[in-house]
C-alpha cells in the first residue's frame, strides 16, 4: 500500500474512534468500530488467522481469569468501593433477567456477542496498529495505554468515573492477556466471556444490583 492509502486509511480509523467516542450513537459502538477494523484489515490485505490461533490452554487460562476477576470484583472491589465512597456499586442494567429464562438467554446472546467484538476492536485492531507505527518496547507499553484509555473512555460515557478506571485496569489486563497469549485473541475473549456472562448470570439469581 503507498503512503497516500496508508495515511488516508489511518486518517480514517482515527475519525471512526473519534466519532464512536464522542457521539451519542443509537447502536452499540461495538458495531462501527467493528465495521472498521474489518475495513482496515482488508484494505491492507491482512487476515484475521493469526488473531485466533489458540489452544485448549489459551481458553482455560482465559477463563480461569475472569472467573477469578469477577470473584475478586465480588469479594474485595466492590465492598472497598462501597465503603470508600457511601454508595453502591450497579454491576449491571440487565435487570430485565431476573426470573426470565428467555429474556436471560437472549441478554447473554447480546452480552456475549458485544464481547467478542470488544476484543476484536481493542486487541485485534486498535492496540494492533498502534503497535504497527510505534515499534519496540515503548510501542506495546503506548499501544497498552492508549487502548485502555480508549475503553475508559468508552466506558465512562454510560457511567460513572469509576466505570472508567475499572475499564482502563480491565483492558490493561486484557492487553497483558492477549500479548502473553501469543497475539492471540482467545484468552482476552475467554475472559472477558466468563466476566460478563458471569455478572448477567449473577443478576438473574439477584445477587449483584
Amino acid at each position: 500500500m503507498d503512503l497516500h492509502r496508508q495515511a488516508a486509511l489511518l486518517t480514517a480509523e482515527l475519525v471512526v474512534v473519534i466519532a464512536c467516542a464522542i457521539v451519542a450513537l443509537p447502536i452499540p459502538a461495538q458495531l462501527p468500530l467493528l465495521a472498521m477494523a474489518l475495513i482496515s484489515y482488508g484494505v491492507r490485505h491482512q487476515t484475521w488467522t493469526e488473531r485466533w490461533d489458540a489452544t485448549g490452554l489459551h481458553w482455560a487460562v482465559g477463563a480461569t481469569v475472569g472467573a477469578v476477576s469477577l470473584g475478586l470484583g465480588l469479594v474485595v472491589f466492590t465492598p472497598m468501593l462501597e465503603s470508600g465512597t457511601g454508595g453502591l456499586v450497579s454491576w449491571t442494567r440487565d435487570a430485565i433477567v431476573r426470573g426470565n429464562l428467555q429474556m436471560l438467554t437472549s441478554v447473554g446472546l447480546i452480552v456475549a456477542a458485544l464481547a467478542v467484538a470488544t476484543e476484536v476492536v481493542m486487541r485485534g485492531w486498535i492496540l494492533e496498529r498502534i503497535r504497527e507505527h510505534v515499534r519496540g518496547r515503548a510501542g506495546l507499553a503506548i499501544a497498552v495505554g492508549a487502548t485502555a484509555l480508549i475503553e475508559a473512555i468508552f466506558s465512562t460515557g454510560s457511567g460513572s468515573g469509576w466505570s472508567g478506571v475499572g475499564a482502563a485496569l480491565v483492558s490493561a489486563a486484557l492487553s497483558g492477556l492477549y500479548l502473553a497469549g501469543g497475539r492471540s485473541l482467545v484468552a482476552p475473549i475467554a475472559a472477558r466471556l466468563t466476566f460478563d456472562l458471569g455478572v448477567v448470570a449473577l443478576e438473574s439469581l439477584r445477587l449483584v444490583n
